[in-house]
């Protein structure tokens, strides 16, 4: 797959696994080749995700605000 940075999400601590998180929106073009780390893909459109708690879920949340699709109230 290409992919082009979009954006700059925002970085976000993952202290469970010390981590730190750098997320981008990066719109990607090109086919979706499954392997060993990746068995199966599932697309979901993004009014339909919520975010998680830790992780990867508040750059989740934050890019869903950024496009609108879920509100800060």
């Amino acid at each position: 797959m290409e992919g082009e940075i979009v954006s700059f999400v925002g970085y976000y601590s993952f202290f469970e696994r010390n981590q730190l998180i750098l997320a981008f929106h990066v719109r990607a073009q090109g086919e979706i080749q499954l392997g060993e780390e990746l068995e199966e893909v599932k697309l979901i459109p993004p009014d339909k995700v919520r975010p998680w708690s830790m992780g990867t879920g508040p750059a989740l949340r934050d890019w869903l605000i950024s496009q609108k699709v879920l509100s800060t109230d």
